[in-house]
């Protein structure tokens, strides 16, 4: 599986997208599929501000929080259920 990472603070331009087509990429990205490393303070952070990506931007993609990881597997599964994460 190919990876896209996406940091800029606006839409990318039509000539960076249309750099990934025809190299397996798709021409425009429908899901960002996030993970994250750590669940405890900087980790709710991340995920509140993930989780409101949309409110404060128009990204070409929707932000799903795929997979959460941390030492305390009780603590994490406690953390992926309130902050809706897809696995731990």
């Amino acid at each position: 599986m190919n990876s896209i990472f996406y940091f800029a603070s606006s839409k990318p331009s039509e000539k960076a997208l249309s750099s990934f087509e025809g190299k397996g990429y798709a021409s425009k990205m429908e899901d960002l599929r996030i993970a994250i490393l750590g669940h405890r303070f900087m980790g709710r952070a991340h995920s509140n501000g993930w989780s409101q990506t949309t409110r404060f931007f128009d990204p070409p993609f929707r932000s799903v929080l795929q997979v959460a990881c941390g030492l305390d597997a009780e603590d994490l599964q406690a953390y992926a259920d309130r902050w809706g994460w897809a696995e731990i």
